[in-house]
């Protein structure tokens, strides 16, 4: 095979894509470009408490929608950062709370209410029984 044969595909494919690109303005044609106002993600930051406003420690935050899955947890004073958009919807779970979906906004505080029918009793200590005595935790379900 010559050189000049191996060259001329690729002159080709330049001379096709200089034509496409120069189109266009060679035939007065206008381009538009639509712009879109898309607002970005941001951390939203917010707080989940209880009926008794005591924080939830330890709530899923979920941002619903979208093609990946966006949460966070809430830490020891109930406190939370999520990347999501303003305006976008939140999803909001604990266990023996009632889940709740909320639109997303800087510094929100979420309330969560206990479930219907579902109340959690416990508590933790050193307590004396028959055999002996126990320590840790003890929880029980009251309906």
């Amino acid at each position: 095979m010559s050189k000049q044969n191996k060259l001329n595909p690729f002159l080709q494919f330049t001379v096709a894509c200089m034509a496409m690109t120069m189109a266009p303005l060679a035939g007065g044609q206008t381009v538009k470009a639509e712009v879109h106002n898309m607002q970005q993600a941001k951390a939203i930051k917010g707080t989940v408490v209880d009926e008794n406003n005591e924080p939830v420690i330890g709530a899923t935050i979920l941002v619903v929608g979208g093609s990946t899955t966006h949460g966070a947890v809430t830490d020891f004073d109930g406190n939370f950062s999520v990347n999501a958009k303003p305006g976008q919807k939140l999803k909001i779970t604990y266990i023996g709370y009632d889940e709740m979906i909320v639109t997303a906004k800087e510094g929100m505080t979420v309330q969560l209410k206990a479930a219907a029918g579902v109340q959690l009793a416990g508590g933790c200590g050193v307590w004396r029984s028959e055999e002996g005595h126990d320590d840790g935790c003890r929880f029980e379900r009251q309906e």
